[in-house]
């Protein structure tokens, strides 16, 4: 996670031990939350292989299509 703060961050900017553990309880929350929506969505459809059309859907639906794209990229094509 620190490596990925620093890529954003001023080349002599110091992030402290708490700050990339509130972010990667930030991510993991992030990432459940999307895996749930994903999997809610699998079990209405009556499947249970979840694949990377599901999450592009999931994170519509929860309107996280901004997130720029490389998930989208990577996922929904």
């Amino acid at each position: 996670m620190g490596r990925i703060m620093k890529l954003v961050l001023p080349q002599n900017a110091k992030i402290s031990k708490a700050a990339k553990e509130r972010m990667q309880e930030y991510a993991t929350e992030f990432i459940s939350f999307v895996t749930s929506e994903t999997s809610d969505k699998c079990r209405k459809d009556n499947r249970k292989t979840v694949n990377g059309d599901n999450i592009c859907r999931a994170l519509n639906h929860l309107e996280f299509d901004n997130l720029g794209e490389s998930p989208t990229r990577y996922l929904c094509n």
